[in-house]
């Protein structure tokens, strides 16, 4: 049995939990699927699934066996990948995800050293906000990621690469607004004054949402959202204009002009933006991935600083 039918054999039991079901979904009789199953058992010799009355159960030794056979479908999608690169008489390539907006900031900072370095590796950008990267990444679409923790989903493993300040910009709407403040200075206030203060933020499928919405349910705040977007250069402009609040990485400081709003960094203990890199937990790392990775965590490491403009 190749492992495509041993693969869609288990997914379908374990989606339908009986055999009448699973089979009506392969398109295969009953029987047949019965004995596909009993077949599979007898070559690794224990049973995958309990047959109890009205359900399939999978066994503990089935489990084990499911997620090895996850494992073989990336590693065999790896290598269909690879040889259609050698047949195309390329040597690699990288398919990366990070959203849109990261990447202006982040991505001029680490493709020209490792394009210099590797040319013929090729770089296929999916630009996409974190919750669609990360399904994305479960289903082989992509290789990794570049984004902002928290990463929501257990198939995923990542690696830091650093992390950085996070901020507040207050508008001259904003009953906190000081006009003889022109530079950034440390949130002196209190965490309450940010209960039901109206914002503008990043919905929570993006990086930036997630920090936000967790920093609030953290210290117990209630978020007062009066707009939602999904660009933090929007957020950033809606501010400088009086509308609302809002959080942003120092990414994002570029941006930001110190005479038409309030600007206050947050202690990393407080709130802060860690950067990671991230796969599935079954995938293997290329050559050329490691050295993306490294890459981007020296050069990232290093630059951080210089993504502020002072104004």
């Amino acid at each position: 049995m190749s492992l495509l039918n041993r693969l869609d054999m288990f997914q379908a039991i374990l989606d339908e939990g009986n055999m009448t079901a699973a089979a009506e979904k392969l398109y295969v009789s009953q029987p047949y699927l019965s004995k596909l199953l009993k077949q599979t058992e007898d070559e690794v010799g224990t049973p995958l699934f309990e047959r109890l009355p009205r359900e399939m159960r999978i066994t503990m030794a089935g489990e084990r066996y499911y997620v090895y056979l996850k494992r073989l479908e990336s590693l065999e999608m790896d290598m269909s990948a690879d040889i259609e690169m050698i047949a195309q008489h390329k040597k690699g390539k990288i398919k990366l995800g990070i959203n849109p907006a990261l990447g202006t900031a982040l991505l001029p900072k680490i493709l020209p050293e490792f394009m210099e370095q590797y040319p013929d590796i090729d770089i296929e950008l999916y630009e996409q906000n974190a919750l669609d990267v990360e399904l994305a990444l479960e289903n082989n679409i992509i290789d990794i990621a570049l984004g902002m923790m928290p990463i929501q989903n257990k198939a995923l493993a990542y690696e830091y690469i650093y992390e950085d300040e996070m901020y507040i910009l207050i508008s001259k709407q904003n009953p906190l607004y000081d006009p003889n403040i022109k530079e950034i200075k440390p949130f002196p206030f209190k965490l309450s004054v940010l209960d039901r203060m109206p914002l503008v933020v990043l919905p929570p499928n993006y990086g930036l949402g997630r920090i936000v919405e967790d920093f609030y349910q953290k210290n117990r705040l209630r978020q007062n959202v009066i707009l939602t977007t999904n660009t933090v250069y929007t957020a950033i402009g809606l501010v400088r204009k009086g509308i609302g609040s809002t959080f942003i990485p120092v990414t994002g400081m570029s941006w930001v002009n110190f005479s038409d709003c309030n600007v206050y960094s947050f202690d990393n203990d407080v709130l802060k933006s860690n950067y990671v890199i991230y796969y599935r937990k079954d995938r293997f790392v290329s050559p050329y991935m490691r050295a993306f990775i490294d890459i981007a965590t020296k050069n990232l490491t290093e630059e951080s600083k210089s993504f502020f403009i002072k104004t």
